[in-house]
């Protein structure tokens, strides 16, 4: 409240004190010289000190309802408040402080709206790309169960086949059926990580031990297509976290390395130890990918080349379990072309 408020409050009141004196006098006046002088002078005085009293409480009742005014602005989220006109009161520190609450109550208000968009956004992305995921699974479900189903008539139904053509439909049922379960598992997978996160069990893993084992599991197929490893890790290097999930990320690099990169050469190099973050490098000295698709290649079902990927027997989610074992740990992960040739992959896990 302003300075000049308790000026005014003496002010009104040094003047009820001159006429409330003025009226003593009066009637002083009047008893000593028995003058109706002294009774005029009561009267105009007594009606002077009314007239007074009336106009400052109307001034007072009308900046009243101008705060009140002032407050329903505020009330109703109004960003710009209209600026009140105070009469007698003078509350030029209340009009400020009645600003700043309209314009944070405004921001909040905004805020809210943002954030509900957000999640009605999040909310929508998520029903369509499950929508997605459904409509793909079920293209990608086709062709396997298709040629299994076509390899079983045809054995079942000629029966004058030769051992090696019933052989080799057995075969492609076989690989049929393999394809079928990898792509199983692999929705199982993304389907943990993104809706029964809660469910899934968080401990101390070892990450040089499970990149350890993913080599010896890859050892053969790493053999048979001259490929060399070079690793630049730790002895031991524990965080808390997933073993099964950072076990895929290295598994489905390595897989989809060997499948399609044509690479000699691969590297695992642990870049940086931090307080609460380790990185990694995965590369490849292959035949890279073209720059456009970059920003493609976490995407589920994205194939750069759809033919050979399912020659191979690809399901087209292995790198997407990659990124979205990464964001469960916390981390981030990025893929570029290297200069000489060659994908690489730069991601980390968070300690916890």
């Amino acid at each position: 409240m302003s300075r000049f408020f308790p000026k005014r409050l003496m002010l009104l009141f040094v003047l009820n004190c001159i006429v409330l004196g003025g009226i003593a006098i009066g009637i002083c006046v009047t008893n000593t010289l028995n003058s109706s002088l002294g009774i005029w002078l009561s009267v105009c005085g007594t009606i002077a000190m009314l007239c007074i009293d009336l106009i400052c409480l109307y001034l007072v009742e009308q900046d009243l309802n101008q705060i009140n005014r002032t407050i329903e602005q505020v009330v109703d989220s109004k960003r710009n408040i209209e600026s009140p006109v105070f009469h007698l009161l003078r509350l030029e520190h209340l009009e400020s402080m009645l600003r700043q609450l309209a314009s944070r109550l405004y921001r909040t208000e905004v805020e809210r709206d943002r954030e509900h968009q957000l999640a009605v956004f999040e909310e929508k992305e998520k029903i369509r790309i499950k929508k997605q995921l459904t409509t793909n699974i079920n293209n990608e479900l086709k062709t396997p169960v298709a040629a299994v189903q076509v390899c079983l008539e045809a054995v079942l139904s000629h029966k004058e086949l030769s051992d090696e053509k019933r052989i080799a439909f057995l075969n492609r049922a076989y690989d049929s059926s393999m394809r079928l379960r990898r792509l199983l598992n692999d929705v199982d997978t993304i389907s943990k990580i993104e809706e029964n996160s809660d469910s899934i069990k968080i401990e101390k893993v070892d990450i040089v031990e499970i990149i350890r084992k993913v080599l010896k599991e890859f050892s053969q197929q790493l053999s048979e297509n001259h490929i060399n490893v070079k690793t630049t890790l730790p002895e031991q290097l524990s965080i808390m976290g997933n073993g099964f999930l950072i076990m895929s990320v290295f598994h489905n690099m390595l897989d989809n390395t060997i499948a399609y990169s044509k690479a000699t050469k691969i590297e695992i190099i642990l870049i940086k130890d931090e307080i609460d973050l380790v990185t990694f490098l995965f590369s490849d000295n292959g035949v890279g990918v073209q720059p456009q698709y970059l920003k493609h290649l976490f995407e589920r079902f994205y194939r750069v080349d759809r033919g050979l990927s399912r020659k191979r027997g690809g399901t087209g989610l292995g790198l997407s379990i990659v990124k979205n074992a990464v964001l469960f740990h916390g981390g981030t992960i990025k893929a570029e072309n290297n200069q000489s040739g060659g994908l690489k992959f730069t991601f980390s896990f968070r300690k916890m």
